[in-house]
């Protein structure tokens, strides 16, 4: 009976033993949720600031287009030139996205 209290007790102490690191592991855990939370929000950020600059973009491209329409409105015998210079404009423009 004695050995078999005696291997209980031990059990116990050992059980006891593993308590720390059971602690500090599941303290570790929990530490990587707020970098983790905080990486996925910056992802979030990151592809609606991508999304704003492709808007910005395209509405640049909008407002070339519609320049270059004026300018060759006001002078119709250069709608040749103008038309090469937007579209090089439009295939700058779109390599840049």
């Amino acid at each position: 009976m004695i050995a078999l209290d005696d291997a209980m007790i031990a059990l116990d102490d050992a059980m006891i033993t593993l308590d720390d690191p059971m602690i500090a592991l599941d303290d570790a855990m929990i530490a990587l949720d707020d970098p983790m939370i905080a990486l996925d929000d910056a992802k979030i950020a990151l592809d609606d600031a991508m999304i704003a600059l492709d808007d910005a973009m395209i509405a640049l491209d909008d407002a070339m287009i519609a320049l270059d329409d004026a300018m060759i409105a006001l002078d119709p015998g250069k709608k040749i030139q103008d038309t090469c210079i937007r579209n090089v404009g439009i295939v700058v423009l779109h390599s840049m996205r």
